[in-house]
């Protein structure tokens, strides 16, 4: 894509050595290309930069790329079961070690939050936190937990990262469609009407993976988008994205193999999220040797977009 560079000051400039270990495949098992992920970071005083063109539409993961949880999820378990119901047979160091294996295990069981097979995505969740805890099903206890932390999880354990606000305020200004592809369930309307970040978004540009029935980094879930955002601008007769439209879409997420890798192997544009509490807030952004884009903060989006 050609624009005019951009010269910047302090910029981090990666090179990735190494491969990742992840697929990406599509529908017809077909393995994508890998990109290399191996971060290697030196600083330079000068360095150019590309500067896209206004976007076809830039879309945002959600879990930690706009808000992260206030504590770590471990923790809040651990708290709530405990201080609340009394629960004293799990320790924090338990829960800390198994709620990753859990989850990986539910997930595979029912993949997507159970869409299709269990009642609703809900219930996934209930099945996790009865497996964790080694809790009774059927058991008055056990269902107060489930709801509490459900709900807990519907918006007060989150906050908003302070660089997505000003950025989603310039963009909104500058007329930036804006999207949001998330492999999450329903309660992600709630969370982000929590935390005053749901009307930057309209409800048909929110794609979910329970939705879309793909879960990010499949092609299939990248192409679903794209082909919904092309026919909303051109009709519903418009036929399919071609390359140069795919090439102007851009992602941005936290995740090199759901988000980076993904949107690229479906032909969009890239923008991998690198946040880096060492950075103290500075907006750095960084080239890989395939002159794909990683940045530090949000706040480097209207500069990258001339904004």
């Amino acid at each position: 894509m050609s624009s005019p560079p951009l010269s910047l000051q302090r910029i981090c400039v990666i090179r990735l050595d190494q491969k990742s270990n992840a697929k990406v495949s599509s529908k017809k098992g077909i393995d994508m290309p890998m990109l290399n992920k191996t971060i290697i970071r030196t600083i330079t005083t000068s360095y150019i930069i590309p500067q896209y063109p206004r976007p076809n539409f830039i879309s945002f993961d959600l879990f930690d790329t706009l808000y992260t949880p206030k504590q770590s999820v471990p923790l809040t378990y651990y708290k709530i079961a405990t201080d609340e119901f009394n629960i004293r047979h799990k320790s924090l160091e338990a829960i800390n070690k198994e709620l990753p294996i859990v989850y990986n295990e539910v997930f595979m069981e029912y993949p997507n939050y159970g869409k299709g097979v269990l009642k609703s995505w809900d219930c996934w969740w209930r099945e996790l936190i009865i497996r964790l805890f080694q809790l009774e099903r059927n058991d008055q206890k056990t269902q107060a937990l489930c709801d509490r932390l459900i709900q807990f999880y519907s918006g007060e354990a989150y906050r908003v990262y302070d660089d997505v606000i000003p950025t989603l305020d310039i963009l909104t200004r500058n007329n930036v469609k804006l999207v949001i592809t998330s492999n999450s369930d329903y309660r992600v309307f709630e969370i982000l009407k929590y935390l005053n970040l749901i009307d930057y978004f309209n409800h048909e540009d929110i794609f979910l993976s329970y939705d879309v029935g793909y879960v990010k980094p499949s092609i299939d879930f990248f192409n679903v988008v794209v082909e919904t955002m092309y026919k909303q601008q051109y009709g519903k007769d418009a036929g399919i994205p071609d390359k140069t439209y795919r090439n102007n879409c851009f992602h941005i997420g936290d995740s090199h193999d759901k988000d980076f890798i993904g949107c690229i192997a479906s032909g969009w544009n890239g923008i991998y999220l690198q946040r880096d509490e060492n950075s103290y807030n500075e907006d750095l952004i960084s080239m890989t040797n395939d002159d794909r884009m990683i940045i530090s903060n949000l706040t480097c989006l209207p500069t990258v977009f001339q904004l």
